[in-house]
């Protein structure tokens, strides 16, 4: 992760590149999902956005609590509580 986070000041265009690539993927998952009947609530440039904040959501919470933790297991179930509740939002 401070890998992931030095990036963006000491190799931007790297960096911007990875997490281009990595919300490409998020949110191909997102719209599949959605098809699935999931993510109903959101629209496709909605789901773009859900993408961007989990992935910098995941970042954010490795830092202030994984590093910290000596088990970072409950940070895992926070956030796949977090997505569930987007994916049935209604």
């Amino acid at each position: 992760m401070r890998v992931f986070k030095e990036a963006e000041v000491y190799a931007p265009d790297a960096y911007n590149e990875y997490l281009a690539n990595i919300l490409r993927r998020y949110s191909k998952v997102l719209r599949r999902q959605k098809e699935q009947g999931e993510f109903q609530k959101f629209s496709e440039k909605e789901l773009e956005v859900v993408a961007t904040m989990l992935t910098m959501a995941r970042v954010e919470f490795y830092e202030r609590f994984a590093e910290s933790d000596e088990s970072s297991e409950w940070i895992c179930d926070i956030f796949v509580k977090i997505v569930e509740a987007l994916a049935k939002a209604k």
